[in-house]
């Protein structure tokens, strides 16, 4: 949400390679102007993500120009026209891969999934308006077992939180580091889960007070959505509220404060469909009423990606039930 229209990026096939392009619909939630390609290198790009910070939008993605895949980012305008050229945002050797970025104080933080260390680790940069990296870019899990990947990032009012999937402890956990807007990171990060089970791609949102965390989890024996409230550094306000089974185990859920509760949207995998669905949850962390199926048709639809507006939200998927896949946006609401 751009304060007058909604925004999305995604990824299309174009002369052979995948770039990223960016499109927009109204405030009521119908098409408007054409999508403008905000990429410039012949590659294959994937992840594409963006945030705004009130005058521009800024974008990160995976791009293998850099040979294994790296960062890169760019700035544009509302209308999506870029501000300058893409520019490289990490510097490794290995692959680098499914960035999340979100405004903080005066620049964009950005984390990804990063192996140049052979084992996959969470890395962090920051990123002007102009969208350019500031300083040097740095890793936030420092332990020597395991492998973290899955970020996201969320700004609290005085520094990024970012949480991930983490297996130090074995089977993937949840954890939750902190960055300054200086660039200090808080230790020691949090373990945010501890049941049996793997715990991946999570989601947070913040609502002013407290961070709301969504993940997927499989302490069941089969993928749900488990939800919780945390306090700024981690520290558990609730405990961990299972809101959907038969979660996709390879799609973040999508979490945003809503005024006066969260809202998560997941993709659900019956075997036989892939669908998007949305959850109200009470500032505590309690279910509000039923899930909500946000499409009905027969072809899959997976990927959901919040955002508030002016009294609603907004929230955009991947469709299949046009050739080629289309992104599909809907208005909801919040009822407690």
């Amino acid at each position: 949400w751009t304060g007058s229209e909604w925004a999305a990026c995604f990824t299309v096939l174009d002369s052979g390679d995948y770039d990223v392009f960016m499109g927009r619909a109204s405030a009521a939630g119908t098409k408007a102007g054409t999508d403008s390609g905000v990429s410039t290198g012949a590659s294959w790009i994937t992840d594409p993500h963006l945030a705004w910070n009130g005058s521009v939008i800024g974008l990160a993605w995976s791009d293998d120009r850099a040979s294994s895949g790296a960062i890169f980012a760019i700035t544009a305008a509302p209308d999506g026209v870029p501000i300058g050229s893409d520019a490289r945002i990490s510097d490794g050797a290995g692959y680098a891969g499914s960035p999340s970025i979100a405004w903080g104080a005066s620049a964009f933080g950005v984390a990804w999934n990063d192996y140049r260390d052979g084992s996959g680790r969470v890395w962090f940069a920051f990123v002007s308006p102009a969208g350019v990296r500031i300083g040097s870019e740095f890793r936030l899990a420092e332990v020597a077992a395991g492998g973290s990947s899955d970020p996201a990032v969320a700004w609290t009012g005085s520094e990024f939180a970012v949480a991930w999937r983490d297996t130090r402890n074995g089977a993937g956990e949840i954890y939750l580091g902190r960055v300054g807007a200086s660039g200090s990171v808080a230790a020691p990060d949090a373990r945010i889960t501890s049941a049996t089970g793997d715990s991946a791609v999570p989601s947070i949102a913040w609502s002013g007070s407290t961070l709301g965390a969504a993940w997927v989890d499989s302490r069941s024996g089969s993928p749900e959505v488990f939800f919780a409230v945390l306090g700024p550094t981690g520290a558990r306000v609730s405990t961990d509220t299972p809101v959907a089974t038969l979660a996709y185990a390879l799609e973040h859920p999508s979490s945003i404060w809503a005024g006066s509760g969260f809202v998560i949207a997941w993709t659900t995998d019956s075997g036989a469909q892939e669908s998007v669905w949305a959850q109200a949850i009470s500032p505590a962390g309690t279910p509000l009423g039923s899930a909500l199926l946000l499409e009905s048709d027969p072809a899959d639809a997976l990927g959901p990606s919040l955002a508030a507006g002016a009294g609603v939200l907004g929230v955009a998927w991947q469709d299949y039930r046009d050739t080629p896949s289309s992104v599909r946006l809907t208005l909801l609401q919040f009822c407690e």
